[in-house]
């Protein structure tokens, strides 16, 4: 018989959690580059002329820049939220609707609330 979402098993909520810790370390490895790629990046424009296309593609690439830093942001509050509701008993039920979430999705994306 299968078991409902809401009633997950032990050993699968044992291992949602080390999933967990590796998004959330491989997401601040890809966040902490990110920053230091921007800092290579603008002290890289410094060195070179200060042209018109230049610095609207250095503007661009900033804008890109900050885009990608919210979502992976928004993607860090999710983990961190995913794993206080393992602690809290609630892993598997959305927040959104309080019903049970299935076990397929949480495989997925583990971060799913």
């Amino acid at each position: 018989m299968k078991t409902p979402s809401h009633e997950l098993e032990p050993s699968f909520l044992a291992l949602q959690r080390p999933k967990l810790l590796a998004l959330r370390s491989h997401l601040q490895r890809s966040m902490d580059g990110d920053a230091d790629e921007a800092v290579q990046a603008e002290l890289a424009d410094q060195d070179h002329a200060n042209e018109f296309e230049d610095r609207a593609q250095v503007l661009a690439i900033a804008d890109n820049d900050r885009i990608l830093s919210r979502q992976l942001g928004q993607e860090r509050i999710a983990i961190d939220r995913a794993l206080a509701k393992l602690d809290e008993g609630t892993y598997g039920i959305s927040d959104v609707s309080g019903l049970p979430i299935p076990i397929s999705r949480l495989q997925a994306c583990p971060q799913a609330t």
